[in-house]
């Protein structure tokens, strides 16, 4: 059945496994909170991107220990984190929602709720990091997903 859709451009479906690889998936893969991330300019985060993504969940006291993060180049699609059935919360960092096999109108900067997983989508590291408007909103919306006062 899986060889069946594979190549199809009307089914674009991934089959892709779940399974930790330098630069694509790093971190803990029973992980609650995955972050989707879209570098645009390289393969993976540089070292000042993944030092301002480290900050952002260390405020939510999460690390790459207990966070599973996965460079939306691997095509891991939001179904197959469905089906693993660990995640509870997903930031989007840049990635669409095409890009993770989701098919809906969805917002940037607002917090969805999507088959028990909360999800949050919002701009790219590299636009955000330097723009305090961004930031305050990213923070304003964590603090809501993981219950900070």
């Amino acid at each position: 059945m899986n060889t069946l859709y594979q190549n199809s451009k009307i089914y674009n479906a991934s089959f892709k496994t779940l399974e930790l690889k330098p630069n694509l998936i790093e971190g803990n893969l029973d992980a609650r909170l995955v972050v989707f991330i879209n570098s645009l300019n390289e393969a993976f985060l540089n070292e000042n991107d993944k030092t301002f993504l480290m900050k952002m969940l260390g405020a939510v006291k999460h690390d790459i220990s207990n966070t599973l993060i996965i460079n939306d180049k691997s095509e891991i699609k939001f179904k197959q984190l469905t089906a693993a059935g660990k995640a509870t919360k997903m930031i989007c960092f840049g990635s669409t929602r095409n890009t993770i096999g989701l098919n809906l109108q969805l917002k940037r900067y607002k917090n969805y709720s999507l088959l028990g997983i909360e999800c949050l989508f919002v701009d790219a590291i590299e636009n955000l990091k330097d723009d305090k408007k961004r930031k305050g909103a990213l923070w304003t919306l964590m603090k809501q997903m993981f219950n900070i006062a």
